[in-house]
């Protein structure tokens, strides 16, 4: 009875609650303490028979239409499907996301669950219990990655509390306009995140912040390579992927430029211009070179609709427009492309 949850004062001057916890509070859980006895001290019972009262009309009898139609009543944030299905992710990457965002990967929280004898921390910073909201999106680890992605892309935003508040919010960069690149960040963030945590907890390795930050813009670049439609070209992103994840540097923003769709050319050591045009000549470029001081740059093409990493394509004349002894051919895991040098 909740009658025998109050204690009266002897002299009948007041009441107070008196609820036993079956174990103590967790520093977090102490707001939601003060915050549960604020809400219930002022429906103390004043005496009488304890009723059940049914909220939902004004008779406070329960009757199936008021059920029914608290059902129907929308959530306030509907299931993110667009963020998921709609990506043109890798369908593995795609399956693990609609995991997330129904809460049900194997996180530590979920496995205790399942009355397994486990330590609940999370492995990544080592600090806090590790859930699905908490890996993905709050811990510190996550946290940093989520604000160099912000950052490149020249967004300031309070991250939301969960998993599917992010994806809801995420699409088409925040709902200003379409962009595929944006779109697949959250899978593609989140699945590396992922794999770190197997890879500490099954294989005991780990990578720093900064490597992940490198896989992830060569992740992203990989991705958009087959399927690439869309003429807002992040060409900086491209080349900050180039820069740090082969080593030449990682002085790039990540800032939106409308530019031709056709090809472009674009710098990599620490340049954050882009060489645009077909009519580039041995002069502009080695005039480029010298005014940044530099003894070499890199140069790759773009097609329309599709990455191809063509750059000794007969169309850009580099072997005639800068001679051949400037031109050097440099293998990379996601093409080719040429090393220009001064000398």
């Amino acid at each position: 009875m909740i009658s025998d949850m109050v204690d009266y004062a002897p002299d009948g001057g007041g009441r107070s609650c008196n609820l036993r916890f079956r174990r103590a509070f967790q520093d977090w859980e102490t707001g939601i303490f003060y915050d549960f006895f604020a809400h219930i001290s002022s429906k103390l019972p004043r005496g009488g028979d304890d009723t059940m009262i049914w909220q939902l009309n004004r008779s406070g009898v329960f009757d199936v239409r008021s059920f029914y139609f608290s059902l129907l009543a929308a959530p306030s944030v509907s299931f993110p499907w667009k963020s998921i299905w709609c990506v043109k992710v890798p369908k593995r990457v795609a399956f693990f996301l609609w995991t997330a965002a129904r809460g049900g990967i194997l996180t530590i929280d979920n496995l205790v669950k399942k009355d397994l004898p486990l330590v609940n921390w999370c492995c990544l910073y080592r600090c806090e219990e590790e859930t699905v909201d908490h890996l993905l999106i709050h811990c510190k680890y996550a946290h940093t990655l989520w604000s160099e992605v912000l950052r490149l892309f020249g967004v300031q935003w309070v991250m939301p509390k969960n998993v599917v508040s992010l994806l809801s919010a995420w699409w088409n960069w925040l709902g200003s306009h379409t962009s595929n690149v944006w779109n697949m960040v959250p899978a593609c963030l989140m699945w590396l995140i992922w794999k770190e945590r197997n890879a500490r907890t099954f294989e005991e390795t780990e990578r720093l912040v900064d490597c992940v930050k490198s896989l992830l813009l060569r992740t992203l670049f990989e991705w958009i390579s087959p399927t690439y439609e869309d003429p807002l070209l992040f060409t900086k992103m491209q080349g900050y992927g180039y820069g740090y994840g082969y080593g030449y540097g990682y002085g790039y923003d990540m800032t939106r430029q409308l530019i031709d769709p056709n090809m472009y050319w674009f710098a990599i050591p620490n340049i954050g211009s882009v060489l645009k045009g077909l009519s580039q000549g041995r002069k502009e470029v080695l005039s480029f070179l010298n005014r940044r001081r530099y003894k070499e740059m890199m140069l790759a093409s773009m097609e329309k609709k599709r990455l191809r990493f063509s750059p000794l394509d007969m169309r850009f004349h580099l072997r005639d427009l800068i001679g051949s002894g400037h031109l050097k051919t440099v293998q990379t895991s996601t093409g080719l492309l040429v090393r220009v040098s001064k000398d």
